[in-house]
Order: structure tokens, then C-alpha cells, then sequence
């Protein structure tokens, strides 16, 4: 499930992040350097809230990113960035989905 998107943002990529939930790319309409990656956790994820947020102080992918609950949807990890195109933003995209899921998995294998 995919949050509204704000006002003069609109939503350029999006795809499902294997085992966290829905990643979202959004570039503003007023300043086109300027971007938004989401993930919006599923909900087993969401119920995680004590892990992410230790989680995020631990994590380099998430050193820049912060965490807030919407309502029924739960919990959102948000990274604000600038790139100077949205290919360079959408590769940027990519490769943060994919740092912020093998951080989580060290962070798990590391409780075991």
C-alpha cells in the first residue's frame, strides 16, 4: 500500500522491496533536483519500530533517513536527496533499496 503523494510531488518509480514492503521515488514539480525515497514497510515490518529505530543509528543506509508513523499505514522510512537528473535519482533510488536491505538483514543475522 503506497502513501498519498504530497502536493506539487509527483511519483516517478516505484517498486516492492522483497521482505520490507513498497519503495517509492517521488521528484518534486517545483524544484526538479529534488527527490523522495520511501519505504513503506509491510506489516510485519511496521511492528518493528524498536528495531528500526535502533536499527537507524546502526545502519549507513539510514544515517540521512528518518522514520515516521502515517496513520494505518504504519511505519515509512524516508530518505530526501538532490540529483542533478532522475536517471542519476532513480539509480540512486536502487541502489539505497538495496543498502537498506542488506543492512536489515546484517542487523537480524546479528541477534541470532
Amino acid at each position: 500500500m503506497s502513501l498519498a503523494v504530497p502536493q506539487n510531488w509527483i511519483l516517478v518509480d516505484g517498486c516492492p522491496v522483497e521482505g520490507l514492503g513498497q519503495g517509492e521515488l517521488l521528484q518534486s514539480a517545483n524544484a526538479p533536483f529534488d527527490f523522495i525515497a520511501k519505504i513503506v514497510l509491510n506489516s510485519y515490518e511496521r511492528n518493528c519500530l524498536r528495531d528500526w529505530l535502533a536499527h537507524r543509528w546502526k545502519s549507513a543506509s539510514l544515517k540521512q533517513a528518518s522514520l515516521s508513523l502515517h496513520g494505518d499505514l504504519g511505519l515509512v522510512v524516508t530518505l530526501h536527496f538532490n540529483e542533478k537528473s532522475l536517471c542519476d535519482a532513480k539509480d540512486r533510488f536502487g541502489a539505497w533499496l538495496s543498502a537498506v536491505l542488506l543492512d536489515r538483514e546484517s542487523a537480524i543475522n546479528s541477534r541470532k
